[in-house]
């Protein structure tokens, strides 16, 4: 059933759709019948608009046995007993069969001297006969080598001129060979026996001279087989010269009124098409013929090369078949030469075809016969025996005369006789069908009996000598070899699409993409591709409501391997949907539990197909036997309900489809479970993020309201740690932050000059302050040649510093740890200088040491293997977390093009270098009043720690076991490079700083806060405090916030503006819109309810272009803004991204600018409307996106982001 329920009121509508389409699987699926996935016979009275059988074809309960029409029910009788050949002889002949006539029994079995087949059932490999125009002689080796006479068809006479029982009478088979022959004939008889049985099938044919007691030596061609199971060398004799039974028909062997049996008249281009050969001439045919000579052994080579090249030079099935029935049109003179092809039910059509129309006026290309025409064990031999031949039907056949009882007991398989006497059967078949003789050559592809080259002549006999016959042999095995290459490239075209890698986008992307190779991949009219509960559709989607069912039917039978039906209504009878559309489909199973499935769909076609006579009717003779069919007229079947039939080479490329593809899912399925889960753990600590450090900023701003006012000592002391418990906080939020953004987005580098020596210093003396070992020295060893300043992202420097140093002094069982600078080369941008960190502790083991850097190239990893884990390390080793200290150190040295190295030795402790290519110092401006030097707003220094507090949470370096590292060793000495990296300007202006509890932390806090103290004189803490050369303007704030809006209030009312605050964005634009020239600048906050930052901004652009449009004048603005050319919007927001730049300006924004809001950095923003200069400083590009600016000098000009 479907999941979306309907109603129980009446739908007035019929059409209906779902998007998504969801499917689930049964809740009793005991209660579903699964009927055999097999897809029935093309004899379902259901699915064909044909006439019934015959009444006599329905299986009665009477006494009589009347047989059903499947098989056919067509008998032969076989003679039971031995006969004489001659009154007086003690030889014994073989049983033949006959056709059962009406006086005969009424069903099979044995009755008198008779014992009766049904045609299925008759054991034509051992007829008991051979054909009239050659003879057998069946010899066996004795003890002393002599070759005994066993077995003789009673024609020996008329083939080599002995009597059968002369024969017999001969001490060896040899003796009746030229002395020349003899040797030859030996060594090819123990060769044959010596063969691997299955090593060949066809008979090893040669000739040879047979001495004559009337005269001179008999000219014979040979065809020579071992019978493994009886121990007889079969030979079959065939005269070179036969006067009886030429080779070719004399020019008068048509027959006199050209045969018609199909009795409808062929158009045209249908006779057109058969009686047009395709084929080029072969030359040594031509010349032998006009000679009227034999074709040597070189002639034969010359011959096989031009039927291979002219094979081989066609490109598709259809062309080569068209000029196989030509080629071999011209090597036998038949009549009508035709390719006979299989399909999967066993009936065959005629693909191609030649005929002389002076002998048949009936075309046969396009019409089918039925599988019962060609029974299963004549198709068996047709697969081991590849040339069949008659001669002539009305030539009476040779039985064969056994040389004693014991011979006789078991009849001669003639499995691969070449003379072997057809069935009774076949012989009346091909009677009704007005055919004299015929040739069958198979076609065999992957040891499969792929189809015929059937040949028919009417008139006369037609016998085709051995030579020609291994010729047509050769020429059938070539013609198999390329229609199995045809059929491979067409396979492998058809199977392109899967040659390409999966991508790693999900496979409904993929697959969604690729509908169109896949559609004609399978020959299909559309699909499903059905995942998780939920179905994309593959090509345009039809018959909407018999999809779904038939969706939610394979749903629920959860199929496991591949299904194909060309008949729903047929092999699915437990649908009770009626389908009018979709006939076919094939299933293809992308998951063992058969949840997810491929599906392609089928319409329904009404076929038409032309049988040679009705299959389904045949003529009942006055007994109880049916004959062969004696009907060959052109019969059509309308076949309706059912869609093309699903090839082998379709089902084969679905399973390859099946395994590629359910393999590639279910690596995704689990990858896309693990990025969901980072991805939703990355954005529960963003929201989480975002709602903490809110109000933390807000408390900030106020504390630092408060301190700027006058208070008692004490109380100032408490709002101070206050304050800096606050800041501490926001540092360790900010680090959670950061490092979840770097799984997604590459960090954003804030480069600035920075004073490497004064920053280590003082990121030193802090660690000195908060650490609860006084005895511990940290020793800074300093060179002369590193230059003072150096650009770089001042921010991460500190953290890396901080890092390094906390984990030095974490590990560290002695009282010295050494800090150093070292100078290594300089180039024309950039300077290249090591940083050391080495602590005298446990240090690490080579092991440790490769685990600990595989966790770093695990860091460095881009964000897919990250999320999916698919870093392969060496397994042997436990997995390990580098922590938060170290993966930012890695990241940032990955981002500055830096190495770190790493020297360790047990007992003697660890040596950590970050080298680094710091880029070169430009000149600082003259008004540096956007770039802040390391003491500028720093925070107050924090009262010292107690041993109680500081260094619990310092972290160690996970999974090892030394807590003390960081000493030179020249024992082991490990280096990882890191990968060169462009930085990008991505994300806002953030503190990288340690993790939270950590001693790196706090002394980060610290050692940012050195710089301004309490003055005693003024009693202040030096807070920023507003110029007297800036303006005061009026200002418009969108803030949904409270505090943050009492905050801006508060704060910019203290330095003098007028301030109107709006709690969201349509409030904002309304009162814009009111007074526009009551503001000289709006502060737009971007996260609002109902209506954002964005959608307010554009409110107000849209309303100042609508009052030009109507007014031909600008909207009237404030004096202050005339030099801009329009009131300016601030962008205001934590999340601001230096990525969506364009957008800001897009949307309408003229400037930006970060929370925590820098009130120095606002009020030269808010400077900047009045004064241009100031714009120019501030704009973007000239400034770094964390502190703030402006995206364009006037209203009018291009942005330059």
């Amino acid at each position: 059933m479907l999941a979306n329920k309907t109603s129980k009121i009446a739908d007035p509508f019929k059409i209906h759709r779902v998007f998504p389409i969801r499917i689930q699987g049964s809740k009793d699926p005991e209660e579903i019948i699964i009927p055999d996935p097999s897809p029935g016979s093309d004899d379902d009275t259901d699915s064909h608009e044909r006439p019934s059988p015959p009444p006599f074809l329905v299986r009665h309960h009477s006494q009589d046995n009347v047989y059903s029409d499947d098989p056919p029910s067509v008998a032969t009788s076989e003679h039971i007993g031995t006969t004489s050949p001659s009154a007086g002889s003690s030889r014994f002949v073989s049983n033949t069969f006959n056709l059962a006539t009406s006086e005969e029994s009424r069903s099979p079995g044995t009755v008198k001297d008779q014992k009766v087949y049904r045609c299925e059932d008759e054991p034509i490999h051992i007829p008991g006969a051979i054909q009239g125009f050659g003879a057998l002689i069946a010899i066996r080796e004795d003890e002393q080598g002599r070759f005994v006479v066993r077995v003789v068809s009673e024609n020996s006479q008329a083939i080599t001129g002995l009597q059968p029982e002369a024969l017999f009478e001969l001490r060896c088979f040899t003796d009746l060979l030229i002395k020349s022959d003899k040797k030859e004939f030996k060594s090819r008889v123990r060769s044959m026996r010596e063969r691997e049985q299955g090593s060949r099938t066809n008979p090893d044919v040669f000739s040879l001279s047979l001495t004559s007691l009337m005269g001179a030596p008999l000219s014979c061609y040979i065809a020579m087989h071992w019978s493994a199971p009886s121990n007889l060398v079969i030979c079959e004799f065939e005269l070179m010269k036969d006067m009886f039974n030429p080779r070719h028909p004399p020019d008068d062997g048509f027959p006199k009124i050209p045969v018609g049996v199909v009795e409808t008249e062929a158009t045209d281009e249908e006779r057109k098409l058969s009686t047009t050969t395709k084929s080029k001439p072969l030359h040594a045919v031509q010349v032998a013929r006009e000679t009227e000579r034999q074709i040597g052994s070189m002639e034969l080579f010359h011959v096989l090369c031009e039927i291979q090249n002219q094979l081989a030079a066609q490109t598709n099935l259809q062309d080569l078949l068209d000029v196989v029935v030509g080629l071999v049109y011209e090597l036998t003179s038949f009549h009508r030469v035709m390719v006979y092809q299989f399909d999967e039910t066993k009936a065959g059509a005629v693909v191609s075809e030649i005929v002389d129309d002076r002998a048949s006026m009936d075309i046969y290309r396009g019409l089918k016969f039925p599988a019962s025409d060609i029974p299963k064990q004549a198709r068996d031999l047709y697969l081991i025996n590849k040339i069949r031949v008659l001669y002539d039907r009305d030539q009476p056949t040779a039985r064969l005369i056994c040389r004693s009882r014991e011979d006789a007991a078991t009849p001669l398989d003639l499995t691969h006789s070449y003379l072997r006497a057809m069935s009774p059967i076949h012989i009346k078949y091909l009677e009704n069908m007005g055919v004299r003789a015929t040739m069958s050559i198979s076609l065999t592809v992957n040891d499969k009996l792929w189809g015929l080259i059937s040949t028919h002549t009417y008139g006369t006999g037609m016998r085709v000598s051995l030579p020609v016959r291994e010729l047509c042999r050769a020429l059938g095995d070539l013609a198999s070899t390329n229609i199995e290459k045809l059929l491979y490239a067409t396979r492998i075209k058809a199977r392109k699409p899967l040659s390409s890698q999966p991508p790693k986008n999900s496979p409904s992307a993929y697959i969604a993409a690729s509908s169109g190779d896949l559609l004609n991949m399978f020959g299909a009219d559309f699909g499903f591709l059905a995942i998780k509960g939920e179905a994309r559709t593959i090509g345009k989607l039809f018959s909407y409501n018999e999809a779904i069912v038939l969706l939610q039917y394979i749903r629920q039978r959860a199929f496991k391997t591949i299904y194909s039906t060309n008949c729903i209504t047929k092999d699915c009878p437990d649908i009770q949907q009626k389908f009018h559309v979709i006939s076919g489909m094939l299933v293809i199973p992308l998951a063992l539990s058969g949840s997810d499935f491929l599906i392609f769909f089928r319409k329904g076609q009404t076929q038409e197909v032309q049988w040679a006579g009705n299959p389904y009717e045949k003529k009942r003779r006055v007994g109880n036997y049916l004959e062969p069919r004696a009907s060959f007229r052109r019969w059509s079947e309308r076949v309706v309900g059912r869609s093309r039939e699903w090839t082998e080479d379709q089902v084969e490329s679905a399973a390859v489809l099946s395994t590629l593809y359910g393999r590639f899912i279910e690596v995704w399925r689990q990858k896309e479970a693990i990025v969901q889960k980072n991805r939703m753990t990355r954005l529960l600590i963003r929201n989480a993020g975002h709602e903490v450090r809110t109000p933390l900023n807000s408390i900030i701003n106020y504390l630092e309201v408060a301190l700027e006012e006058v208070l008692d000592e004490r109380a100032r002391q408490h709002l101070q740690r206050s304050l800096q418990a606050s800041k501490s906080l926001v540092f360790q939020v900010n680090d959670l932050l950061n490092l979840t953004e770097a799984e997604e987005s590459e960090f954003d580098v804030h480069e600035d000059n920075v004073d490497l020596k004064v920053m280590l210093t003082e990121v030193i003396i802090s660690f000195k302050d908060a650490s609860a070992r006084p005895d511990l020295e940290i020793r800074l060893e300093d060179d002369q040649k590193v230059p003072t300043i150096v650009r770089c992202d001042p921010s991460m420097l500190r953290q890396v510093i901080s890092n390094l140093l906390a984990n030095a002094i974490e590990h560290s069982s002695g009282k010295l740890v050494s800090v150093g600078l070292e100078y290594i080369s300089t180039s024309d941008s950039n300077t290249l200088v090591e940083m050391y960190f080495q602590d005298g502790g446990k240090g690490m083991s080579e092991q440790e040491l490769d685990s600990l850097f595989q966790d770093f190239e695990q860091v460095l990893d881009d964000e897919e293997n990250q999320a999916t884990g698919l870093y392969e390390g060496d397994p042997k080793l436990p997995p390990i977390s580098l922590g938060l200290g170290l993966a930012m150190t890695a990241r940032f040295v990955r981002l500055n093009c830096g190495q770190i190295f790493i020297a360790s030795e047990i007992s003697k402790g660890t040596k950590v270098s970050v080298k680094i290519p710091f880029r070169k110092a430009r000149p600082r401006p003259d008004s540096a009043r956007d770039v802040e030097t390391p003491g500028e707003n720093s925070l107050p220094t924090p009262p010292l720690l107690t041993p109680d507090s500081a260094p619990g949470a310092v972290p160690a370096i996970p999974g090892t076991t030394a807590p003390g590292i960081f000493e030179r060793s020249q024992s082991l000495d490990t280096i990882l490079p890191i990968r060169q990296y462009t930085p990008s300007h991505a994300r806002e202006n953030s503190q990288f700083t340690p993790g939270p509890g950590s001693l790196a932390s706090t002394a980060h806090a610290v050692s940012m806060t050195t710089g301004p103290t309490f003055d005693p004189n003024t009693g202040r803490y030096p807070f920023p405090t507003v110029s007297a050369n800036y303006q005061r303007v009026n200002v418009l704030v969108a803030e949904d916030n409270p505090l943050n809006s009492r905050l801006l209030e508060t704060r910019l009312t203290r330095r003098g503006h007028d301030v109107r605050v709006t709690v969201d964005g349509h409030s904002c634009a309304e009162v814009f819109k009111a007074t526009p020239d009551a503001f000289d600048v709006i502060l737009m906050d971007l996260q609002m309810p109902l209506v954002d930052g964005n959608a307010s901004t554009r409110l107000i652009r849209a309303h100042e272009l609508s009052h030009l449009s109507i007014h031909k004048v600008p909207l009237p603005t404030s004096p202050n803004c005339s030099s801009y050319g329009r009131v300016p919007i601030i962008a205001v927001s934590a999340s601001l991204s230096e990525q969506s730049c364009a957008e800001y300006v897009e949307s309408g924004f003229d400037g930006w600018i970060l929370k925590p809001i820098d009130f120095t950095r606002l009020e030269m923003i808010i400077a900047a409307v009045m004064d241009e200069e100031i714009r120019k400083e501030l704009l973007y590009g000239r400034t770094l996106w964390g502190l703030g600016g402006w995206f364009r000098v006037r209203a009018g000009d291009a942005a330059v982001c």
